[in-house]
């Protein structure tokens, strides 16, 4: 069926056409209820005020646009129909009725973008859905029915959350390394899904929430098993791990943690399950150590003294592989290793390095 558009109709007919169009509201305009605004290859720049009643604004066509502008914008109903480009925000966004993911992603960046309690978003998949490349988050509501929260970065880690606690908005982003505490600037590449998904809620306490987090085959580390892995959770310093079960899915792969009540950074990982072989300190090219740590043997964190400030540091195997990577910003700093499996390790600051054991 054709739509009928009662508003006003946008598109670029020549394909010579490259430029890119942009629409611009500056002083007081509507989408009529039931009306329509088409933007083929156009930015939507909001200077004024825009009134969506019950319309709905489509960006559409095979080039890049941006939905900006130093005026709040407040859509009824939003579609992102993009072939082969996506949608960036410039500003954050309200969406009051449906946001549409026909085809290609809404890159949020920087921005928040929130669904009001009457909102929803339809249409999402593997290949449509709401890109977190930056530190903007997608803000739902979410109560005693399961929510999905269609996220991802290069590829696609949606959350669902069910919440049989008090009702609550909770925002989402997902960032594309494993980073459970942001602290210590430490990231794993190994025994875990290459993803760490940031969760908040709107009014602290009072949820009882059920997450299940998604990922593809392709975005799991070397050395994850999927057959025993845990969820685990950084907040403020405070780290959790969850009971240990299996993740559900074939190519795409699910793992679920009922009885969630307070949030922050979650992670999920997997123990290694062979003996710890000992430590080769050839394999490392060490030179004599001019930095001291401790505890060691340890068990969850470990103290750095005695090094130059702003040095890179690395934790690695005992073949020589990095795991981690940090950045050291004083002469006593704290690094939590609780994402880590159990072994033996070398901590490597400069060309200094000394052995670790986790236990």
């Amino acid at each position: 069926m054709k739509r009928k558009y009662i508003s006003f109709f946008l598109s670029l007919l020549s394909m010579a056409l490259t430029a890119q169009t942009q629409v611009t509201i500056s002083g007081q305009q509507v989408v009529q209820s039931g009306g329509y605004i088409v933007l083929t290859n156009a930015d939507f720049v909001n200077h004024g005020s825009f009134t969506a009643r019950a319309g709905e604004v489509v960006l559409s066509g095979d080039h890049p646009s941006n939905i900006q502008g130093t005026s709040p914008t407040r859509f009824h109903n939003l579609s992102i129909d993009k072939s082969d480009a996506q949608v960036s925000l410039g500003q954050a966004i309200h969406i009051a009725n449906a946001l549409h993911l026909t085809a290609g992603l809404l890159d949020i960046g920087d921005h928040e973008l929130t669904i009001e309690p009457s909102g929803s978003i339809a249409e999402y998949s593997e290949n449509e859905y709401i890109k977190t490349s930056g530190l903007g988050s997608l803000h739902q509501t979410v109560g005693a029915e399961a929510v999905d929260f269609p996220i991802g970065g290069e590829s696609y880690k949606a959350v669902s959350i069910q919440n049989t606690g008090e009702m609550d908005v909770f925002n989402i982003r997902v960032e594309e390394k494993v980073q459970p505490d942001q602290s210590s600037g430490i990231t794993q590449d190994q025994n875990a899904v290459d993803a760490s998904w940031h969760i908040g809620e709107g009014v602290e306490g009072g949820s009882d929430a059920r997450l299940s987090f998604r990922w593809d085959g392709g975005d799991e580390l070397p050395g994850f098993d999927r057959r025993q892995c845990k969820v685990k959770q950084s907040n403020r310093g405070i780290h959790r791990s969850f009971a240990e079960d299996a993740a559900k899915g074939g190519e795409a792969y699910w793992r679920s943690q009922p009885s969630v009540t307070s949030f922050g950074t979650f992670t999920i990982s997997s123990e290694t399950r062979s003996g710890h072989p000992p430590i080769e300190m050839s394999s490392v090219g060490l030179a004599e150590p001019t930095f001291r740590i401790f505890p060691n043997p340890t068990t969850d964190y470990v103290i750095i003294e005695n090094v130059q400030e702003e040095r890179q540091g690395q934790l690695l195997s005992t073949h020589g592989q990095v795991v981690g990577e940090f950045q050291l910003s004083s002469t006593h700093q704290k690094l939590s290793l609780l994402n880590l499996p159990k072994g033996s390790y070398f901590l490597k600051i400069g060309t200094s390095v000394r052995p670790l054991v986790i236990q």
